[in-house]
């Protein structure tokens, strides 16, 4: 029996460590795709729309420099400033104000109107070119094979 026991001992210990093995190989797996979930971005967004909306919101508002506040000193500022080689003038022209939405939009329908008008143009000189021009080449076939003194007659005589 002591042959027995310390072979069968063996055994178990190997069927353990083969278990031990299938349960870190399904941990491992398990791991892996935890770390996965939390470095998908769109994980979050799914699973919290409100937060991930607030976080956008917060990291733009860090990330955006603050306006540029222009002010005008007095001549006591500027001397005081000058003195202390803390003058800094930089001339920067003005922008021109927009006119708003409403010169936009009349902007986008002049453009429009004035795109649809050449076009219009051009496809009535199209139609334009393209009747006469059968009548051209048919003038110039006749008079090729009888003269354009013959056609001018029988255009004329079929007149009459």
């Amino acid at each position: 029996m002591n042959q027995g026991g310390p072979g069968r001992s063996a055994e178990e210990i190997s069927h353990s460590m083969k278990r031990l093995r299938n349960e870190l190989d399904g941990d491992v797996h398990q791991i892996k795709q935890s770390a996965a979930t939390l470095s998908d971005w769109q994980y979050y967004i799914r699973n919290y729309p409100w937060m991930s909306l607030g976080g956008a919101a917060l990291i733009g508002y860090l990330l955006v420099p603050k306006r540029l506040e222009i002010q005008s000193p007095d001549a006591e500022t500027i001397e005081k400033l000058a003195r202390k080689n803390r003058l800094v003038v930089e001339h920067q022209p003005r922008k021109h104000a927009s006119g708003g939405g409403l010169q936009t939009v009349a902007s986008f329908v002049t453009r429009l109107i004035i795109k649809a008008a050449t076009a219009q143009l051009m496809h009535h000189f199209a139609n334009g070119i393209a009747s006469q021009e059968p009548a051209s080449s048919f003038a110039r076939s006749e008079s090729s094979s009888n003269g354009a003194g013959e056609h001018f007659s029988k255009i004329m005589g079929d007149r009459e």
